[in-house]
């Protein structure tokens, strides 16, 4: 008998102990059996308990602290510890990830556009009074660059990370954990394209006249004005993206 089904299924390919150990050991982690800073049991115990040897259980770990739940400290008091990965950790392995795949400027630009938009809401509703002045502070030291009569390399070089810092604070200033990793993963991929990018004296106006419109509206309360300039900030970027990019 015929089945309509008979190539629909591929071998089973079985993955490594060290994968399904790292896999357990994550979950006990983000279960909340384990806290920052605390030392998972050694090697030898883990073995034992796994029932693999020190080698498969010593690829676990390696796993784990490549995604950066862990660090490995060396000597006689080291051992395994447990970590919260870094923001940037975290954005780094997730931008990777995207590349490999084939992401888009537009797609990326597009995501930006619903991202921020979303953040200016948060920022108007949740920023308290710091979260302003960190803001009003970026805004300043970049009006200090903009003034300059001649604009040097490193002073340009110190302007672009003016401008990914504004939107970092921004994202920061939301009080929204997930929005703000998926900015600082946003913001990551940008500073990875821009990175041999010096802002020009026109550029520099741009930035500075866009970042102190969308925060002049969030600290009105205008939330539909200040999404509308982030939404034509992204968009006016688009080309500058897609010539470096």
């Amino acid at each position: 008998m015929q089945y309509a089904i008979d190539s629909a299924f591929s071998a089973y390919k079985p993955r490594r102990a060290s994968d399904d150990i790292a896999d357990e050991i994550k979950q006990a982690i983000l279960s909340g059996k384990f806290q920052k800073g605390d030392r998972l049991p050694p090697e030898r115990l883990l073995a034992s308990q796994f029932n693999v040897s020190r080698v498969t259980v010593r690829e676990a770990l390696r796993l784990l602290e490549t995604k950066g739940l862990i660090y490995i400290k060396r000597g006689s008091t080291g051992g395994a510890f447990l970590q919260a990965a870094s923001q940037e950790h975290v954005a780094s392995i997730v931008i990777d990830k995207l590349q490999l795949d084939g992401i888009t400027i537009n797609h990326v630009m597009e995501t930006r556009v619903v991202l921020e938009r979303g953040t200016v809401r948060c920022v108007a509703e949740n920023a308290n009074n710091n979260d302003i002045i960190r803001l009003e502070k970026n805004i300043e030291k970049c009006m200090i660059v903009k003034n300059r009569e001649n604009i040097s390399l490193e002073q340009s070089q110190r302007y672009r990370s003016l401008i990914f810092e504004f939107h970092q604070i921004l994202a920061e200033a939301t009080h929204v954990p997930p929005l703000i990793i998926f900015n600082r993963t946003i913001i990551g991929w940008g500073e990875r394209k821009l990175r041999h990018w010096f802002p020009t004296k026109d550029d520099i106006e741009f930035q500075y006249k866009s970042h102190w419109e969308i925060l002049e509206y969030i600290k009105k309360g205008d939330v539909i004005k200040g999404q509308g300039v982030m939404e034509q900030h992204i968009r006016q970027t688009m080309p500058l993206f897609k010539k470096l990019g």
